[in-house]
């Protein structure tokens, strides 16, 4: 187990046990409801009582649960925190959920909105999708709703299209890579996260270590990500 302070401002901290994280935080707003009415999801606006076993539900959240629906509190509460737009798409994915139609649509109006968050927190967000199975899906319907132009400028459905198909193809890399192009690759212990990265970042790769560097990803993923760009002409044989 572990603790540590996510947010000392906010007076928010984590606590690490081997079963999960438990998060804690002040109540924000004059009542428990006001604080649910904050958040950016219903499913994540369910409150519980240890003590009396009751649960809170004044937004609906658990009937949304059931019906695996991820649906929006208000326009305002994506608004304050773009994050949450792109935030969307991942928590779909992880949680094999549907988006709500008008969510879905709320979240095409405010896409601009997304270039003004911190880059860390987008990467950050992007690597979760990367690493989810039904990710590659998601990432299709986050372009199409405009959260993804914005940081990679070629991205269009043809690669998106690609990223979903990684799984199966990297592990036909050994016929089309010689044995120490693809050793190099199998040692790296993010390769399908960066052969992800590659398919969705411009084809050329001075212009793709330019948007990768703008998304502060490190060092060592560029380099992988700008030598598979310079496989890829045997590489896309496989798709």
């Amino acid at each position: 187990s572990g603790f540590v302070v996510l947010d000392e401002q906010r007076k928010i901290a984590r606590i690490v046990f081997k079963q999960g994280t438990i998060d804690f935080a002040q109540q924000e707003g004059a009542t428990l409801e006001a604080d649910l009415r904050r958040r950016d999801f219903t499913v994540n606006a369910i409150a519980y009582n240890p003590f009396t076993e009751e649960i809170y539900d004044p937004l609906g959240g658990l009937k949304d649960l059931q019906a695996k629906n991820l649906k929006m509190i208000s326009p305002t509460n994506l608004k304050n925190d773009p994050l949450r737009l792109l935030r969307a798409y991942r928590q779909a994915a992880q949680l094999n959920f549907t988006l709500d139609t008008i969510t879905r649509s709320t979240i095409r109006t405010l896409a601009p909105l997304i270039s003004k968050i911190a880059i860390e927190r987008v990467q950050n967000e992007l690597n979760y999708l990367f690493s989810e199975q039904k990710g590659g899906i998601w990432l299709i319907t986050a372009q199409e709703d405009g959260l993804l132009t914005p940081w990679f400028q070629e991205v269009n459905s043809d690669k998106l299209h690609k990223v979903v198909k990684v799984e199966p193809v990297i592990e036909q890399l050994a016929e089309f890579l010689d044995k120490e192009q693809f050793s190099w690759f199998m040692s790296s212990p993010n390769l399908i996260n960066q052969v992800k990265l590659a398919l969705l970042v411009s084809n050329d790769p001075d212009a793709a270590e330019v948007e990768l560097t703008r998304l502060k990803y490190p060092r060592q993923d560029i380099r992988t990500v700008t030598t598979i760009l310079r496989c890829l002409p045997p590489l896309e044989q496989a798709f």
